[in-house]
């Protein structure tokens, strides 16, 4: 993982739908003339503007830079969480658990 520091010249989103569930990218232009995108909604709305500061961490892939994290220059991950947190795991993990117990109760009404 590569670590970059510029300045956001702009910022653009794209949504689109891919096998009936909606998506959205974020991407960063800096002004070092690499663009670097992000599916992550927490970096997307985590309130980055043009003329911004900022340290990028990510990979290229193929043509494109993924970014995995994003802060405000000098700072470590300001005012963000890991991309896979132990809380989007856990809120995860309640949400498989409520499926599989509504698929439980559904398994159970039809023994009935």
């Amino acid at each position: 993982m590569e670590t970059k520091e510029g300045i956001i010249n702009s910022i653009s989103i794209q949504e689109g739908i891919k096998g009936n569930k909606p998506w959205k990218r974020w991407e960063f232009a800096l002004n070092d003339g690499h663009k670097y995108s992000t599916f992550d909604e927490k970096i997307g709305n985590s309130g980055f503007k043009s003329g911004d500061k900022v340290t990028i961490k990510g990979e290229q892939s193929g043509k494109y830079w993924n970014m995995k994290e994003m802060c405000k220059a000098g700072q470590e991950k300001a005012n963000s969480e890991p991309v896979n947190s132990s809380n989007d795991v856990i809120e995860l993990l309640r949400k498989i658990l409520a499926e599989l117990k509504g698929m439980t109760d559904r398994l159970d009404h039809l023994a009935d």
